[in-house]
């Protein structure tokens, strides 16, 4: 059983100065050390662009949930044979192009949009500061099949945990 949220290394703090919350670690966190581990919800595409479009702090809250790609990626291969062939079985003049066009078509891209592959991650990750040099990122952990704030570099005490910044 794996526990959710921040581990005993890190603390949020509100800065009073900024009025900004700020995750900093209490002691020493080694490369490669978890952070803290999120939970997730299920969105569409187009509603993970919502709420990255509200703010910058969402930025490192969605992800694309790997193992849902993968099975999206198998389902839509299937959803588009099935098309060619009720195109084959129409018996009309097919061109090249009519196949190409297969993945323009209204019921594919329907099909397409309704896949809820993006997660939105909960927990503190809106709390951590972004940054240029960033040490720490969010990422999937295969074995467990969980988000997780994972340390890239040496954290020492008193020093604030930082996410990269969005590459749009």
């Amino acid at each position: 059983m794996l526990n959710l949220g921040l581990s005993d290394k890190v603390l949020v703090q509100l800065d009073p100065k900024e009025g900004q919350p700020k995750v900093l670690a209490t002691k020493r966190i080694i490369q490669g050390e978890t952070i803290e581990i999120v939970s997730s919800h299920d969105l569409t595409v187009i509603q993970g662009k919502i709420i990255f479009s509200m703010a910058e702090s969402f930025a490192n809250s969605i992800k694309v949930n790997p193992i849902k790609l993968k099975q999206m990626d198998a389902e839509m291969d299937l959803f588009l044979n099935h098309l060619r062939q009720e195109l084959v079985e129409s018996n009309s003049l097919i061109t090249q192009q009519d196949i190409e066009n297969l993945q323009e078509d209204e019921r594919f891209i329907q099909k397409l949009t309704e896949y809820k592959i993006i997660d939105f991650l909960t927990g503190n990750i809106p709390n951590y500061q972004v940054a240029d040099f960033p040490n720490a990122e969010v990422e999937w952990n295969e074995k467990h099949s969980i988000w997780q704030v994972v340390a890239t570099q040496e954290i020492l005490p008193e020093t604030q945990v930082c996410l990269p910044k969005s590459q749009d």
